[in-house]
């Protein structure tokens, strides 16, 4: 389908008692896309997970997922989708989108957020590349399996040359 799927998963632990990460409007992960899918360089399009769109409707506004989707070349539409995790601890959150091609969620959007040594915080995104313009019935669908898949566990590795092993937890 010519679409590519790549779940990112982090864990923040504080090396103190705790830190406080200030407000900000950025985020930990950013999308930057190329100019000709950008709205102010090219023809591209950004969407939220409500058919909202252009950066004037979805800055700092809560949605579980973005979409920027333009062209690349004369009649050929690509786009990338960013989810936020339900178990995510601002979900939905915020985000942080430009015109000039920028998205990211942002978990500090309105407030800090205070990162303990004895409880880490886990943050899980899932970017889609696909072809054509957004399907919002399509990233939904996406959404709602991402949300219900299980995080990752990374694991000492026991073969040799294997430093760690990836697992998915199971309920």
């Amino acid at each position: 389908n010519n679409e590519l799927l790549l779940e990112i998963q982090t864990s923040l632990t504080s090396v103190a008692e705790s830190l406080e990460l200030n407000q900000t409007n950025f985020g930990l992960l950013a999308v930057r896309v190329a100019k000709s899918i950008s709205a102010a360089f090219g023809d591209g399009v950004l969407t939220g997970a409500n058919g909202q769109q252009t950066e004037v409707q979805l800055f700092g506004k809560a949605s579980p997922w973005i979409d920027y989707s333009g062209s690349i070349d004369q009649g050929v539409t690509e786009g990338i989708t960013y989810f936020d995790h339900a178990d995510n601890p601002t979900y939905p959150s915020k985000w942080h989108v430009r015109g000039d091609g920028w998205m990211g969620a942002s978990i500090c959007r309105d407030a800090p957020m205070l990162l303990r040594k004895d409880n880490p915080t886990r943050l899980r995104y899932l970017l889609h590349a696909h072809s054509g313009a957004v399907d919002l019935d399509r990233a939904n669908q996406i959404a709602s399996r991402f949300n219900s898949s299980s995080p990752f566990l990374v694991s000492k590795g026991t073969k040799p040359h294997h430093r760690n092993t990836i697992h998915r937890l199971t309920s």
